[in-house]
């Protein structure tokens, strides 16, 4: 099911475009593990496919589920992880967080501010033990067995692996994750592919490249979008305003504020 909007409220159809579920919800994100996050009245819940609240709405945030847990946030400025009962697993203790992804979170115990920023993003595992020190400025989740972090404002990039060793040093502009063995990276201004021992295998020379899926990245050049497969070889011409990753088989494109 995709979630849509009508009428100003979230709702959701299946893959004939038929509403499955009508629209009730200030917002309405994906199902992920077979519930999805809603909105109603400036509170967050989870709903089942069928329609119906599995999670009463009662958090300032949440995301989707991950690996049975989420992150949420409960009537303060401090958030925890619960599974898909509501339960806290790990305790409201952080000040932000990502979900899980190959057993472990990112998070944060202080506020982040671009001015007063302390290296202040660890990792935990699914016990809530810290794995590795709070030793970053800003960390994503681990994607192929690496995570995408920093150690400054306006620093370097570089990937580490799950003991916090750095397996790419910081060197890059920006980056992503990794995604079928490849990392889109910025260095120089440019965008180009790296691999897991960080050599380049299409070299920076585009706007932006970001990340593969069923074999093939969105690239950008001249402000036009198009993909690419791992050789760095042109599949579909850099011709749309904006693309979304291939799903399926197929990709949501537009052109002209129109979609297709």
């Amino acid at each position: 099911m995709a979630a849509v909007k009508i009428g100003g409220k979230y709702g959701y159809i299946d893959k004939k475009g038929e509403v499955v579920i009508k629209p009730m919800f200030d917002y309405g994100g994906d199902f992920s593990e077979g519930l999805a996050d809603v909105e109603v009245d400036g509170k967050h819940g989870f709903i089942d496919k069928s329609g119906d609240f599995v999670i009463k709405p009662k958090y300032s945030m949440a995301y989707g589920f991950d690996e049975g847990l989420t992150f949420v946030v409960l009537n303060s400025d401090k958030g925890g992880f619960i599974d898909k009962t509501g339960n806290f697993v790990i305790k409201p203790i952080y000040k932000g967080a990502w979900n899980f992804t190959e057993g472990l979170a990112a998070v944060r115990t202080k506020v982040w501010h671009v001015y007063t920023a302390e290296n202040n993003y660890g990792f935990i595992d699914k016990s809530g033990r810290l794995v590795i020190d709070h030793r970053f400025m800003m960390a994503w989740w681990f994607e192929e067995g690496l995570a995408l972090v920093t150690e400054f404002i306006e620093g370097n990039w570089g990937y580490i692996d799950k003991t916090g060793r750095y397996v790419i040093r910081p060197q890059f502009d920006h980056a992503f994750g990794f995604s079928e063995g490849l990392a889109g990276v910025e260095k120089g201004g440019k965008w180009g592919l790296i691999d897991k021992k960080g050599r380049f295998m299409v070299k920076p020379k585009y706007e932006k490249v970001r990340t593969f899926s069923e074999g093939l990245c969105e690239f950008e050049t001249n402000g036009k979008k198009g993909f690419l497969d791992k050789t760095g070889r042109v599949v579909i011409k850099p011709i749309f305003d904006y693309v979304y990753s291939f799903c399926d088989g197929l990709s949501c494109v537009e052109i002209n504020d129109k979609y297709g």
